[in-house]
């Protein structure tokens, strides 16, 4: 399933759909590639093309293929050394930084939120909800995570 992927999007480049580049959000900005795979975080870089991508671009979920929608689900890692001489107050900080209400605060910065709504203390699924509503870029993120599971 990897390897159809990614010849799928290789077929990109070979059949000159899109230019071979460094850089594929330059290429979206200046209108030279019509669509590309991202994180949701590069919403923000989008939106400093101004002019060039206002009212001109929208998120979707990934197409369906014949197992599933599901897309990769990367992000950035918490550690700590096990050398480390406070390791308590790391694992501390760890569980703060990453809670659901600091995960509601990264959204202003596109980043997902990922912890079942319906399972989270109700003024953080209000602070979401609204975010949600209030930027049109969200429901197909949310619904793209809705596909995703640990096996695929």
């Amino acid at each position: 399933a990897g390897r159809t992927a990614m010849e799928y999007m290789k077929s990109f480049y070979t059949e000159k759909i899109s230019p071979v580049g460094t850089s594929a959000l330059n290429g979206f900005i200046s209108g030279d590639v019509a669509m590309f795979p991202f994180f949701q975080s590069v919403i923000a870089n989008v939106q400093t093309g101004g002019a060039k991508t206002e009212g001109k671009w929208a998120v979707a979920p990934m197409p369906t293929g014949p197992k599933s929608g599901c897309s990769m689900v990367g992000g950035h890692s918490l550690v700590a050394g096990s050398a480390s001489k406070n390791l308590n107050g790391a694992g501390t900080f760890m569980r703060w930084l990453a809670s659901p209400e600091r995960s509601a605060q990264y959204m202003d910065f596109h980043a997902i939120f990922p912890y079942d709504l319906g399972k989270v203390d109700p003024a953080v699924k209000a602070t979401v909800d609204g975010k949600v509503k209030a930027d049109p870029n969200w429901a197909p993120i949310f619904e793209q995570l809705a596909r995703n599971t640990p096996d695929l």
